[in-house]
């Protein structure tokens, strides 16, 4: 482009693959998809890491206050553990790039593939930068602050049980997370409704969970014991109130992540399916003379391809706004290549399906005068309605008012137009030729022999070629969008399998109690599940409704697509989780029930 650009004449335009308006739009949103997946992996990993980060700093309060009463100072105890840290980062990092340089070097060979052409194993460490400062913030935002806190354990912990944090003690490091959180996001996506969409659901889900948690313990404060598995899951529940709701909120969390990126995957393919339908149209007739339009149609309704609707194509070029010339009148002409050359215009009693009208009205019947411009080109152009468009064609001037401004889908392989007249309007007595596209089945196309011949002067354009090329494309992009889906969801569930083993020496030490006491084994183990189930359908129904709010901020705001319900994944979720949890509190139950209580408690103490 930089060798071609000084060649190119006024009447000249480029279009690249990012320019052009047939497959730029999918390009543009499978790029924010992916960006929106590498966003909700930073959170997911900031949640492991702060996760596993609080686990390890509560199993070290009895070491540290042994090394207090050995002698060593908090002042002490921060460089020692501050060291750990900074050595766990080194190998976290060095062990990262070990992984991701082979897998990088797959990938290349994989694409090279795919694209069948060469492409070179090149690292560039500026790429790096990303990956090394989000291991960076992940250590010292969400991983640091638990571990910095061990300095403040008392040494008469030794002696006796002291209670734990408090709430207060952890408000710095939450607000410290979300700085962090919004830093990274922003660093991976550059997005800010991306940013908003996410945080928004976020601090929304929050507070749900906050009243929600504050309605559970008034409820559950009037449970009483008993042999029932339904009331001993419940004032589990309640004795563990607080472990419980930073569990849901984490299992809500992750839920949403993964419920935002399963539903933003779902609207994209959606809309490249209704984008490019198997019978997409893949062939255009150009330069259909006005006797020849009812021969035509005859034509290929007989071959078996009717035509759905032909439009008439008047060649005219803008050249006034309100009576002064265009390119006076519009400032930013050289950016406007519609001003630089004729365009394709026509007349049309009805709205075609893919097109919207987003400002004025559409024609109403017998209505001859006004014309209807397409949305972005009214942009660049600074229309607005009643607006006069002066149009030259030939040696004649054609001058309307702007009625309407509309949309136009031009990914879906049909004739679109710029500008629309309305029938009997300005463009009656122009002369024209009439143009339609329509799908030719590949076993028919011997048809098309019989046509020229039939038809010499009627230019036939086969794009199937093209078609089948962008399917290609979408159906590599769609690979890689699953890819990162399954990788999230993976995440996902490694998160969860991290939350619930952090109380698993708490509710393996009450098991063990239980069983200690008489308490029969499918009772515990009833118990358990329904307890963890319960927390898994709270939080998958927080969770989901979280992510419905969060895919109608992105949709609105990056995907440029129509928000629906998805009850399809919205009723499902909430069972799937409780059903998934359940598992997890069996699975953490398992040693309680295989090993005998006197073993298990003395292994935990």
């Amino acid at each position: 482009y930089q060798w071609l650009e000084p060649q190119l004449e006024p009447s000249h335009e480029w279009e690249g693959v990012r320019d052009g308006e047939t497959f730029s739009r999918s390009l543009e949103r499978a790029e924010r998809f992916l960006l929106l997946g590498g966003s909700l992996a930073v959170l997911l990993a900031a949640v492991a890491v702060a996760v596993a980060s609080r686990q390890y700093a509560l199993s070290q309060r009895d070491t540290v206050a042994l090394l207090k009463t050995l002698g060593l100072s908090s002042r002490g105890i921060g460089e020692l553990y501050l060291r750990r840290l900074t050595l766990w980062g080194v190998v976290g990092v060095l062990g990262g790039l070990a992984v991701a340089l082979p897998l990088f070097w797959l990938l290349v060979r994989l694409l090279s593939d795919v694209l069948e052409r060469p492409v070179d194993f090149y690292l560039d460490p500026a790429a790096l930068t990303p990956a090394l400062l989000t291991a960076l913030v992940s250590l010292f935002a969400f991983a640091y602050p638990p571990i910095r806190r061990l300095r403040n354990v008392p040494a008469m912990r030794v002696l006796r049980s002291q209670p734990g944090e408090t709430g207060r003690e952890a408000i710095p490091d939450i607000l410290l997370a979300v700085v962090a959180v919004f830093g990274l996001v922003w660093m991976y996506a550059g997005e800010l409704m991306l940013v908003a969409a996410l945080l928004g659901g976020l601090v929304v889900l929050l507070g749900v969970l906050g009243l929600l948690g504050w309605g559970m313990v008034a409820l559950l404060r009037r449970v009483k014991g008993g042999g029932n598995s339904w009331r001993l899951a419940l004032v589990g529940l309640y004795r563990h109130r607080r472990a419980s709701m930073a569990q849901m909120a984490v299992f809500a969390m992750t839920l949403m992540l993964a419920a935002t990126l399963v539903l933003v995957r779902s609207s994209l393919l959606d809309d490249w399916q209704a984008q490019l339908p198997d019978d997409a149209p893949n062939h255009f007739l150009i330069n259909i003379a006005p006797d020849a339009v009812d021969d035509v149609e005859e034509f290929w309704a007989t071959h078996g391809a009717p035509l759905e609707t032909l439009y008439p194509m008047v060649r005219g070029r803008l050249t006034e706004l309100n009576g002064e010339p265009v390119k006076e009148a519009v400032s930013k002409d050289e950016r406007v290549g519609a001003l630089n050359r004729e365009l394709n215009l026509t007349w049309m009693a009805e709205l075609p399906e893919d097109n919207r009208i987003v400002d004025g009205q559409w024609f109403g019947p017998g209505e001859t005068e006004g014309v209807s411009v397409e949305a972005e080109l009214a942009e660049k152009l600074g229309l607005q309605l009643g607006d006069r468009l002066t149009f030259t064609i030939g040696s004649s001037k054609v001058t309307e008012p702007v009625t309407s401004i509309r949309t136009v889908q031009w990914d879906s392989m049909k004739p679109n137009f710029y500008m629309a007249f309305p029938p009997d309007g300005g463009l009656t007595d122009m002369p024209a030729t009439w143009i339609t596209a329509f799908y030719l089945n590949p076993d028919n196309k011997l048809a098309l022999n019989d046509f020229s011949r039939q038809f010499p002067t009627v230019s036939v354009l086969e794009i199937d070629h093209i078609i089948d090329r962008i399917q290609q494309i979408v159906q590599q992009v769609t690979q890689a969008i699953e890819a990162i889906l399954a990788l999230i969801l993976a995440a996902a569930l490694v998160v969860m399998a991290a939350v619930v083993s952090a109380t698993l020496r708490d509710r393996q030490r009450e098991g063990a109690l239980l069983r200690t006491l008489g308490g029969q084994q499918s009772l515990l183990a009833r118990s358990t599940m329904l307890e963890f189930a319960l927390l898994g359908f709270f939080a998958g129904t927080l969770g989901v409704i979280a992510a419905e709010g969060a895919v109608y901020a992105l949709q609105a705001g990056m995907f440029e697509g129509t928000f629906r319900w998805h009850w399809q994944v919205m009723l499902p979720v909430p069972l799937i989780a409780a059903i998934l949890l359940a598992l997890f509190g069996r699975w953490q139950l398992r040693p309680v029930l295989s090993v005998s209580p006197m073993l298990l408690l003395r292994r935990l103490e």
